[in-house]
């Protein structure tokens, strides 16, 4: 799918390098190459608006198909403590977890939790006083 985006990006941006030479050497843009600029031109964006649909209706999809979030080896993240709202980036949603480990990062705090979409970690920052508090 990727392949394919960017074969749409290449092709706009030829029938556009196209269109500019054959203004500006061939005196006219219904030339040949002028005509063949255009048609590039309109493939290119035919096929980056489709891929652009294919992936938004992929990623609608994905939250129906998600996978059990995996639970944390033993001492890692605590549970059973203050649930905190994280956003996960990858799929653009909020969700709540009270299974978080506090890190410390370049004298800024962290609340580090599994994503319950993927095999990654979501990362909130939180203040010193919330740092303080929650690892109690």
């Amino acid at each position: 799918m990727k392949n394919l985006f960017v074969i749409g990006i290449l092709s706009a941006v030829v029938g556009l390098l196209v269109i500019i030479i054959s203004l500006a050497a061939m005196g006219g843009l219904f030339t040949w190459a002028g005509i063949l600029g255009i048609i590039l031109l309109i493939v290119g964006i035919v096929i980056i608006r489709k891929e652009k649909n294919t992936i938004a209706q992929q990623s609608e999809a994905a939250p129906a198909e998600q996978k059990p979030s995996k639970q944390a080896p033993a001492g890692s993240p605590v549970s059973g403590r203050q649930e905190l709202t994280f956003y996960d980036v990858k799929s653009k949603k909020k969700f709540k977890s009270s299974q978080y480990d506090v890190r410390q990062k370049s004298n800024r705090f962290f609340a580090v939790t599994q994503s319950p979409s993927g095999d990654y970690e979501c990362w909130k920052i939180i203040s010193n006083k919330k740092a303080a508090e929650l690892r109690k």
